[in-house]
């Protein structure tokens, strides 16, 4: 699998130029390469072990198990968990727009989810063996990663869209979002995805070592069709 230059030019949104350098600087630390298939010049990545299997493997929710002496619920890799009701994630929202503090929740949350995923990619990072690059570079594993996390009842991506300087990222549902429309949506000021854009950010700087910035630009639970993710580094 592979594209050629024109198709990753207008999928990243470069210019002629500044894309050929990219490529061209991939390909001389060896992390990229260019085959000529069918007389056409095809760029393509050196594929490592897919972080999707890693992370199926090793993070597999598909089986629970109640823990009847301690009352804790654990997967398959002994990891405690708990399950909250959309009820309840719309009623910490709510109490906390009652008495003013909507405005901090958010960010609160969003830098919980960022913190959370610097340290999974830690143990990503050591797991698969490579180092922090560039993030066309780890592009696919970070999106991976997100894509694992919606999995686990958090979302569902629609659309994940390289831009200049980051993604454009769709979702057709959000935990977060289906929480407030379903039970409080007269109390959404401003998109409420916290948690889902903190993490996502949040695997950005992992994967990287740089500093990327954040904002939800559409939110369901403000009469959006979709939750809207953009992730741009800073300048």
């Amino acid at each position: 699998e592979g594209l050629e230059m024109q198709d990753l030019c207008d999928r990243m949104r470069l210019g002629d130029k500044e894309c050929s350098k990219a490529l061209n600087e991939l390909k001389k630390e060896e992390k990229i390469e260019k085959k000529t298939i069918q007389g056409k010049e095809i760029w393509r990545t050196k594929k490592d072990q897919s972080l999707r299997e890693f992370l199926q493997g090793t993070y597999s929710l598909s089986a629970l198990t109640l823990d009847e002496e301690t009352g804790e619920i654990r997967s398959t890799t002994s990891a405690v968990m708990a399950l909250m009701s959309r009820e309840f994630f719309a009623e910490m929202y709510s109490t906390t727009s009652e008495i003013g503090y909507e405005d901090k929740y958010v960010g609160l949350v969003k830098e919980i989810g960022r913190r959370m995923a610097l340290r999974l990619t830690e143990r990503y990072l050591k797991t698969l063996e490579i180092k922090q690059d560039h993030y066309l570079v780890h592009l696919e594993k970070i999106i991976n990663a997100f894509k694992y996390f919606c999995m686990t009842g958090w979302g569902k991506v629609a659309e994940f869209m390289p831009e200049e300087g980051g993604v454009l990222v769709r979702l057709s549902n959000t935990f977060e979002s289906s929480a407030i429309v379903k039970y409080c949506p007269e109390k959404a000021k401003r998109p409420v995805c916290g948690i889902l854009l903190g993490r996502l950010t949040g695997l950005f700087v992992g994967f990287t070592g740089q500093k990327f910035e954040g904002e939800e630009l559409k939110c369901r639970a403000l009469g959006s069709a979709c939750c809207e993710f953009r992730i741009r580094l800073k300048k």
